[in-house]
This record gives C-alpha cells, sequence and structure tokens, in this order.
C-alpha cells in the first residue's frame, strides 16, 4: 500500500516537532525566511519474502505498518482495554516496536527516588519558551521542571535552552579542576537521579538486545544507539483543570500537558527513558503514592521523520507526516514504572502526556491533588555541552592571526550563536535562575563566555577597520598628499597595509574582494535584527505576570567600551567597541556597502560622506580607523534594548 506524498511541515528552533504550524520562523543566526523543504515517503516498508534488507535506505527504518484487519477504536487512543487488547499487542509488535515498559524499577527505591524530588523543589520552575522561534509569541509551560545531568549540559527544547544542575558537587569540583570550591547543590539528591539513570542505562542495553534480536529473526537493520544518559529532565504536573485538551481527538476529559513532540538535540538513535511517580498533593510530604494512576497515560503515534538523520525529508505540515492508517496508543503505567523509546523510536513517532479525567470507560474522577514526576533520561548530541562551545570559541580566538574571507565569515557565525544561543538564552531566565546555578557550577563556564563574546566583538571592530582603511587607502592613493605629521604617516601606513591585505585575498578567488565586504555586512545586519528580537522577547507581556527573579536580567554587556578585550571588569561586565544597537549595527553595514564601492571603483568620492579628504566634515583626519558615532543613551544592554524600542517607534512614525 502506497502511501501519500507528504508536503512539508513546519520545526521550531530546536528541532522538536509540535502540532501546530507558524507562518513565520525566524532563527537568530540566518536570514528571516521562511524555510520550507518537501518530501514524499516510501510505499510499504515491510520487506519482500526472502530478501534480508528493505529497498531502500529511506524505507529500512520506517516502523512497521499496524495491521489493517485488525479492530480499533473510533476518535479513541488505542489501549490495552477490552475489547482492543489483542490489537494493542500487535500494534507494540509491529508500527510501535521499540516502545517497552518496565512495570518496576528494583533502585534507587521508590521512596527515595521521591524524597530527593521533593527536597529538590528550589530548582523546579515555569519557564517562558518561544516554540516557533525569535520574533513569534512566547508562552508559559504548563509543568514545572528542572535539569539534572553531566557538567556543562544544556537541553534546549521549544526555544529555551535549560542549563542543568550537576548530578553531583563531586563531579562539580572534578570538572572546574579544584577540590576547595564551596558548593550549596543538593549533591545526595542528584546523585540520587544519577543512580537512578544507571539502573536505566542498564536496563536499556538489555532491552536493545532484546530489539536487535527481534529485527535480526525478519532481517531488518540492526539496532544502532547505545545505553548511555547524560542527561534528566524532570518535570512535576498537576491534573488541573484549566489545563489544554488533546488537540487530536479532542475528546472531554482528556488533557494534555505538553504537545505532541518527538525530542530533540539528542544524539541520533539514541534511547529516551522515563521514570515516573505518582503522589497525592495533600500526603505529599509523608511521601504517599497515588492509588490513580489510570487518570494518567502516555499518548503515542507514527509520524515518519520527526527526528533524526532524515528529518529534512519532513516539511511544514505535519498532519500529513502522521501516518493515519496507524491509530495512536495510549499506555497508563502504574507509579515506580519506566518506559523506554528505544533506538530510532525517536525519529518516527511522537508523544505526549494525558491526563483523563471523566472518560467513556469509567475510569477514576481526575482531582486537582494528583501529581505526576517524570524524570526522562536523554544522551544529548555534543553542542548541547558548554565545553563544546567553549572549545569552538578558544580554537577560532587561536587563529585570530590569521585573515580571509572564510575566517571572518565563520567568526561572526560563531559571535552570533554564542550570543544568541548561550548568553542571551542564560540571563533571560532570570536572577533566581543565575543564583541558583552559579552557586553549583555555571559562574566559571559563563564568565569564559563572556570574555570569549568580548574578544570576538574586538575582532569583529579590527576586521571593519581593515576593510575600510583599504577603501581609503585604495581610494585616496592617487590624490594623497606627502605626510606632513608623524600620526598622518602611521595612518597612511595602516592603510597600506590594509590595503595589502584584501589584495592578497583578491588573489583566492574571482571577487573575492566585494564578497568579503556585502558578507560582513548582512552578517551585522543579522545580528542587529537577532538583537532586535531578543528585547523584543525580554519585554514580552508573559513576563510581566512572573516573579522579580524570573523576569530576564540585563546582559552584563558594555558597548563602545575602550577597555581591553576580554576584560572581564568588577561588576562583571564585558566590553565591546561596537555600538550595541539594531540601528547602529546597520549603519556600520550601510557603510560597509559604501566602502565597497569606493573599492571597487578606487574614486574618492565613492567613500562614505566624512571620510573624503575634501569633506568638510572630515570623522578621521588621518584615516586611523572606522568610527560610529557614541551612543549619548547609555552602553549597557538594557539601554540598548531600551534606545532600539523607541528608534522603532519613531521609523513607524515616519513612514
Amino acid at each position: 500500500m502506497k502511501r501519500k506524498r507528504r508536503p512539508s511541515e513546519k520545526r521550531d528552533d530546536a528541532g522538536a516537532s509540535l502540532h501546530k504550524s507558524s507562518s513565520s520562523v525566524v532563527r537568530p543566526h540566518q536570514k528571516i525566511a521562511n524555510l520550507s523543504r518537501t518530501t514524499s515517503t516510501s510505499s510499504s516498508h515491510k520487506p519482500k519474502s526472502g530478501h534480508r534488507h528493505y529497498r531502500s535506505n529511506e524505507d529500512e527504518h520506517l516502523p512497521l505498518p499496524f495491521p489493517s484487519h485488525l479492530p480499533r477504536p473510533h476518535n479513541d487512543f488505542l489501549r490495552d482495554e477490552s475489547p482492543y487488547q489483542d490489537s494493542y499487542q500487535q500494534a507494540l509488535k509491529t508500527a510501535y516496536e521499540g516502545f517497552v515498559v518496565d512495570e518496576s524499577i528494583a533502585e534507587p527505591d521508590e521512596s527515595d527516588i521521591q524524597g530527593s524530588l521533593l527536597q529538590m523543589s528550589q530548582y523546579f520552575r515555569r519557564d517562558v519558551t518561544q516554540p516557533f522561534g525569535l520574533g513569534t509569541k512566547c508562552a508559559k509551560t504548563y509543568v514545572t521542571r528542572c535539569v539534572v545531568g553531566d557538567c556543562g549540559t544544556t537541553y534546549k527544547y521549544l526555544g529555551l535552552r535549560m542549563f542543568s544542575v550537576p548530578w553531583s558537587a563531586n563531579d562539580t569540583m572534578e570538572a572546574k579542576g579544584n577540590t576547595a570550591a564551596s558548593l550549596v547543590c543538593p549533591s545526595t539528591d542528584c546523585q540520587t537521579i544519577w543512580r537512578l539513570g544507571q539502573t536505566l542505562a542498564n536496563r536499556t542495553v538489555n532491552h536493545l538486545q532484546d530489539l536487535n534480536r527481534q529485527r535480526q529473526k525478519r532481517g531488518a537493520p540492526p539496532t544502532r544507539g547505545r545505553g548511555k544518559f547524560d542527561i534528566c529532565l524532570i518535570n512535576r504536573m498537576e491534573a488541573r483543570p484549566d489545563l489544554k485538551d488533546e488537540p487530536s481527538l479532542q475528546k472531554p476529559g482528556m488533557k494534555t500537558l505538553v504537545s505532541w513532540h518527538a525530542d530533540s538535540s539528542l544524539e541520533h538513535y539514541s534511547t529516551i527513558a522515563v521514570y515516573q511517580t505518582l503522589l497525592q498533593q495533600h500526603q505529599q510530604q509523608s511521601l504517599s503514592v497515588n492509588p490513580g494512576n489510570h487518570q494518567w497515560y502516555v499518548a503515542l503515534r507514527v509520524a515518519h521523520h520527526s527526528e533524526g538523520p532524515e528529518a529534512s525529508k519532513r516539511g511544514t505540515d505535519i498532519a500529513s507526516a502522521i501516518v493515519q492508517e496507524t491509530p495512536p496508543i495510549a499506555a497508563s503505567l502504574p507509579s515506580g514504572s519506566a518506559y523506554y523509546l528505544l533506538d530510532d523510536f525517536n525519529h518516527h513517532h511522537q508523544h505526549t502526556v494525558l491526563s483523563v479525567g471523566n472518560h467513556s470507560c469509567n475510569k477514576p474522577t481526575m482531582t486537582a491533588t494528583s501529581i505526576r514526576y517524570s524524570c526522562t533520561f536523554r544522551l544529548l548530541r555534543e553542542s548541547h555541552n558548554v565545553h563544546h562551545m567553549l572549545r569552538r570559541c578558544q580554537t577560532t580566538i587561536s587563529n585570530f592571526h590569521k585573515k580571509g574571507a572564510k575566517l571572518w565569515r565563520a567568526e561572526q557565525l560563531l559571535l552570533t550563536e554564542l550570543e544568541s544561543e548561550w548568553i542571551h538564552q542564560f540571563f533571560i531566565q532570570g536572577s533566581q535562575h543565575y543564583n541558583l546555578l552559579c552557586k553549583c557550577y555555571w559562574k566559571e563556564p559563563l564568565s569564559r563566555l563572556l570574555q570569549y563574546w568580548s574578544q570576538l566583538e574586538h575582532r569583529t571592530k579590527q576586521t571593519i577597520d581593515i576593510l575600510c582603511l583599504a577603501a581609503i587607502g585604495k581610494a585616496t592613493r592617487s590624490s594623497a598628499l606627502p605626510p606632513s605629521d608623524k600620526a598622518t604617516r602611521k595612518a597612511r601606513d595602516r592603510q597600506k597595509k590594509a590595503l595589502m591585505t584584501l589584495e592578497d585575498i583578491s588573489k583566492r578567488g574571482p571577487n573575492a574582494t566585494e564578497s568579503v565586504y556585502e558578507s560582513l555586512a548582512g552578517l551585522l545586519e543579522e545580528r542587529a535584527t537577532m538583537r532586535e528580537l531578543w528585547c523584543k522577547r525580554e519585554q514580552d507581556p508573559v513576563f510581566s505576570g512572573m516573579k522579580k527573579g524570573c523576569q530576564p536580567m540585563p546582559i552584563p554587556f558594555d558597548f563602545e567600551s575602550s577597555e581591553r578585550e576580554g576584560t572581564l571588569m568588577a561588576d562583571g561586565r564585558v566590553p565591546s567597541p561596537l555600538i550595541g544597537t539594531s540601528d547602529g549595527l546597520r549603519k556600520v553595514a550601510m557603510d560597509l556597502r559604501t566602502f565597497a564601492k569606493a573599492y571597487a571603483s578606487g574614486l574618492e568620492r565613492d567613500l562614505p560622506v566624512g571620510y573624503q579628504t575634501n569633506s568638510p566634515n572630515v570623522k578621521q583626519p588621518n584615516g586611523a580607523e572606522y568610527t560610529v558615532s557614541k551612543d549619548s543613551s547609555g552602553s549597557g544592554w538594557r539601554q540598548v534594548c531600551t534606545k532600539s524600542k523607541s528608534q522603532k517607534k519613531k521609523r513607524r512614525k515616519r513612514y
């Protein structure tokens, strides 16, 4: 049976699949554009008799089809309930192969896990996400949550990067290279979560071996994942009456706490393991297990290429990616149980959590006192560890002695990523988040990120100076008078040196010089847009109803500073010689294009006004360097946001 072609489907900037789409997704390190991809799906992926392999690479990892002759409920989830038990079991063997449940976990004891989760309450918080990217609507999560894991790990979900609390104090000190640090992490409680992860990792190895044997029997490709975890996202969920209705079936009393999604940011083929424990709110302190476990369900549906190495085959319409011939399933699991999404299961399936109240099957009525803790263990891609970003920064800075179009472009892309994906992500989560995480681990890595940002900003200024001085030197070469003083001679020497650098670059390829100007101008404009959108995000109305400690912090950027690059000042600020406002960066980009024209023509009249020797208002009499007029409103990030907002209002009035 052939499946229909699937048009494109939109993905959020974190890589997670969502149950709805937006018309505009903005990525900070890319030009603002709607990205769409198209794909077509294959025919049935069941192997032919006598063949050991599937027909194509596209087919080989897709789930098996659900037997069409089996009965299924109408407009409802398939569950392990009469009269559909056989259909449910067959679904687990075919379309949902790789979903495995452990009814209980031997170690740690459930009471120890519950005790640790309750002791970690200071780390749980309701986050503000931005599912469809910068420039779109922000939303507060229904659940409170925190992340624990290996030192430096982060988990990016729905546009928000979450920074982990280390598994233990010892882990923190080893990573920092000292044993004298005074740490206040709840190391015993985090160590309990780590022990749970070790148990689930060992169980994962066993389950992967079983799955591999099943696949070998029918000639399917072997499993590729490994049984290892480096991070755990802990969600605390309350069964409240104000939860959203489940969107696909919209049955009365069926609520969802998280949108349909496939987990993002993970190492391909890595297993996801989830442990759940249930409590009653009025008995929380006595750690009683909630007997009404039927009101919580894990729901699954088949949606090809939701994640994984071939996720680009999806486009923007998630509805067409869902395999309608396969019914969604819902599993009700007891407290203290664990379930696993093995190997490539996350690539081709989506999941959500349901809280079910009054139901046609006469299940217990949902009460507002039901609490579910879920500990989701994952193995992240290396790029989501801060140590990977720090190494990239260090490698880039160690090559500052080199010059060239590719190097300069790579530096600018790294600078935008560093600022948008790490620094802004940390400070937007507020002072409470800052204080808790910096006490246990993150102070040193965050300081290094800020210092690298400062060095890259100074490097950007040096690159701009080279391009501008080269244009000035070439355009004024024929008309320049003999230098009359030492300062002028020094400025001429800098122009000649910059011109020689550009001429050397021009030998590396046709139009190489012109592309350097345009590339840098475009990247500066993208950074200007990125900053503008982060200012907008920080000022989103959703933050106004939150506690002050959860509202965005001002970032310690000190723009237009004369301090030495990479300096971490006493008040925590780091300097940049550049202007910080979006309009200021766009003005620099515009001037760069004018300098490019002057470089190409070699004519002094094509230089920006103020850089021509016959101009009555010369900006740099000696042509020493490129400058932008100072910002009288202040040089910090908060002032940059304030000024960008006022400039935007002025532009609206003007046009």
